[in-house]
């Protein structure tokens, strides 16, 4: 990957079938929703303040007439769908949808798709032909987690596994993933695999169910996704010592990860960004002015946190938000053209202030 903060240049050659517009005239009478499956996670809440952002700057600055947000919060995909279909007779342009299945909407996007709206779908997708989808760097994300908690544990040891959000399009493949790294490492024996949901509180209690039975745990791989602090909070009420919990970017996470390190605490943190969302509200604004070779699958890269940039994010992440950075249509575009190109994925760089 390219270094935080650099953008891949390509040659025309290489971007001859991509055309992105100057202007966002064609849409300042336009109303754009968002469908989003999730709300039990401070990953969720910030990505739909980040979107909510986007939406506002781009509404006042005549882009578009105004926008809707839909929220359903236990990733009930029959709820989702009820919620598209009743958008569909709103007059919308166009629909950005975080789907509660890889395929359970597929029906009602194809609806969409058929009336003439634009669908762009992130984070975690769905799989019809006629959407667009902006993901998450899933392989990296979760071979990076996994690598950085067996190192952590010198190969060795016992290892708690706390899986996401079951049945979404991203968390099996993540999972996968990890287990697929893990297969290195014989000497590292997972004694105990739990389901946090992407959640504080469902993974503490998850985990703390568990913790009586268990031998000493030496490492604990979570999703990333907004449980590694209920992870920290099971220990931290049973009294007992917390190992190293691979960490989710969420601000309460940084504060406790930077607290530690004085007393020889080390971890990893890497993560999917919420700031996506802001990616694909101008890509869709984008595609909705007339873009053309826009890529119908595209990638976000993830945002790794280090001992050396802790520090820099700790100052801009908010307790209740995760790590993120908000794209502008500038670098949106950038991101367009990494994806369309075949380069690197430009890494944001950190924020200067929160978001």
């Amino acid at each position: 990957m390219a270094s935080p903060g650099t953008t891949p240049s390509f040659s025309p050659a290489q971007l001859a079938g991509l055309s992105l517009p100057s202007s966002c005239s064609k849409t300042a009478n336009d109303v754009i929703a968002f469908s989003n499956s999730y709300t039990g996670n401070a990953f969720r809440q910030t990505m739909i303040k980040t979107w909510q952002d986007e939406a506002e700057a781009a509404q006042a600055a005549g882009c578009i007439k105004g926008y809707k947000i839909l929220n359903t919060a236990e990733n009930t995909a029959t709820e989702q769908i009820a919620q598209i279909q009743s958008l569909l007779l709103t007059g919308v342009k166009a629909i950005d949808i975080d789907s509660a299945s890889p395929t359970a909407l597929n029906g009602v996007i194809e609806q969409a798709c058929s009336q003439g709206i634009t669908v762009v779908v992130f984070d975690s997708l769905a799989s019809t032909k006629c959407e667009y989808d902006l993901g998450d760097d899933i392989p990296v994300i979760s071979t990076e987690m996994a690598q950085g908690m067996a190192q952590l544990m010198g190969g060795q040891g016992n290892m708690m596994i706390v899986r996401g959000l079951v049945g979404t399009e991203t968390e099996l493949p993540k999972y996968q993933a990890q287990l697929d790294v893990l297969k290195n490492y014989p000497n590292i024996k997972v004694v105990a695999t739990v389901t946090g949901q992407s959640s504080e509180a469902i993974a503490e209690s998850a985990v703390a169910a568990e913790l009586p039975s268990l031998p000493q745990i030496d490492g604990v791989l979570t999703a990333g996704g907004g449980d590694s602090m209920g992870v920290v909070a099971a220990y931290q009420n049973a009294h007992m010592t917390v190992p190293p919990v691979a960490l989710d970017n969420s601000g309460q996470a940084l504060q406790f990860w930077s607290q530690s390190i004085p007393s020889g605490y080390k971890t990893v943190s890497i993560g999917a960004q919420p700031g996506v969302a802001s990616a694909a509200f101008w890509e869709t604004l984008d595609l909705l002015n007339g873009a053309k070779g826009i890529p119908k699958l595209m990638q976000a890269p993830p945002i790794p946190i280090t001992p050396d940039s802790i520090s820099q994010w700790e100052a801009v992440t908010p307790a209740s938000n995760i790590a993120t950075y908000l794209y502008t249509l500038a670098e949106t575009n950038q991101l367009i053209q990494a994806n369309y190109g075949g380069g690197p994925l430009p890494l944001p760089p950190v924020p200067t202030s929160a978001p």
